[in-house]
């Protein structure tokens, strides 16, 4: 999960501010890529690396 944008987790860290985790590939502090690290930023904050990932659904027969 880590390396590519920081993504957009469902959870607040306090009533203005969500969740990011993952790092983006400008980090260089090898703590970002921790699953236990956490960073934070208001709804409408927008950079080049905050985003999301997309998930491909396949069915099963």
């Amino acid at each position: 999960m880590g390396g590519n944008v920081w993504e957009w987790c469902l959870d607040w860290f306090d009533p203005s501010c969500r969740v990011v985790r993952g790092a983006v590939w400008a980090d260089d502090d090898p703590a970002f890529l921790l699953s236990s690290w956490r960073g934070v930023g208001p709804p409408g904050y927008r950079t080049d690396g905050i985003g999301f990932r997309c998930v491909l659904g396949v069915a099963s027969r």
